[in-house]
């Protein structure tokens, strides 16, 4: 910071290396083995999740396989917001190979589909243990 250096960002092994970190000047610390602990922790944990991006404290986007439930339906018909209090942010096409971003509420869910969504943890938990 005495180089006049406004973002330092530092990697951290515990959390005591990250308070001596941040209290050398450190504007942003990184844990790893941690993050990546958090993902496989979540991945491993449920059959519909495919990946896992956490965004700000307590929100996060989720890459799902569309319950049995969801098969047939449009984005509409769905009622996610309403119902999960979740967002489609996209959805990853398999025939045809592409990412749709920003589906059309008419969007028609399809088995080789994969769903991202965004919303609270807690949300996304509920949508991604939803029965297949």
């Amino acid at each position: 910071k005495e180089m006049g250096i406004k973002n330092i960002v530092a990697k951290a092994i515990t959390e005591d290396h990250g308070k001596i970190l941040n209290t050398i000047g450190a504007t942003e610390i990184i844990f790893p083995e941690k993050d990546i602990a958090v993902k496989v922790a979540m991945s491993v944990s449920s059959t519909n999740l495919l990946d896992y991006l956490p965004l700000a404290e307590g929100y996060s986007i989720m890459e799902i396989a569309p319950p049995n439930s969801f098969i047939g339906k449009s984005i509409r018909d769905l009622q996610l917001r309403t119902i999960y209090g979740v967002q489609i942010i996209a959805v990853k096409e398999l025939i045809p190979e592409r990412i749709n971003f920003i589906p059309s509420p008419d969007f028609i869910i399809k088995d080789s589909d994969s769903l991202i969504v965004m919303g609270q943890n807690e949300n996304l938990e509920k949508i991604e243990k939803a029965k297949k």
